[in-house]
């Protein structure tokens, strides 16, 4: 995803992506028709997209694996008003053969500057985001 492969990240927000910038990734999914839930996750950005995780039976994860169409913004923790809006659709990371011990040691290190003692994430579910359409958006111009 970092300017390779059909989708790239919009040029001047590549920061937001990066693993030294508190970031946050706001999905919204379907609980069902004409429910929509939203919630913000930990994310860290590969070349195929934004991996995530949640609890293996969280209504995110039901959500996505009965409906992985799903939209959300990407910003920066503290700044509203500069974000990347993304569409595209989840795959489970497992799928794939993914290393997700690898995966979750990188989110914990964003999110909390250390390693994780624990051995591996049990009871987690592992996702990837794989944009289908990403523009960016600054409007701190227009903030009083």
């Amino acid at each position: 995803m970092r300017h390779s492969g059909p989708v790239q990240i919009p040029d001047g927000y590549a920061d937001l992506f990066d693993d030294s910038v508190t970031g946050f990734l706001v999905v919204a999914t379907m609980r069902g028709p004409d429910q929509p839930s939203v919630a913000p996750v930990w994310f860290v950005a590969d070349d195929l997209g934004l991996l995530f995780t949640s609890d293996d039976d969280s209504v995110k994860a039901r959500n996505v694996r009965r409906q992985p169409h799903v939209a959300g913004v990407v910003l920066a923790e503290g700044e509203h008003a500069r974000y990347v809006s993304v569409r595209g659709r989840v795959e489970e990371v497992v799928a794939t053969g993914e290393d997700v011990v690898a995966v979750y040691r990188r989110i914990v290190r964003r999110y909390e500057q250390r390693d994780p003692t624990d051995p591996e994430p049990v009871g987690t579910a592992f996702f990837r985001l794989v944009p289908e359409r990403m523009i960016g958006y600054d409007y701190r111009d227009y903030e009083a």
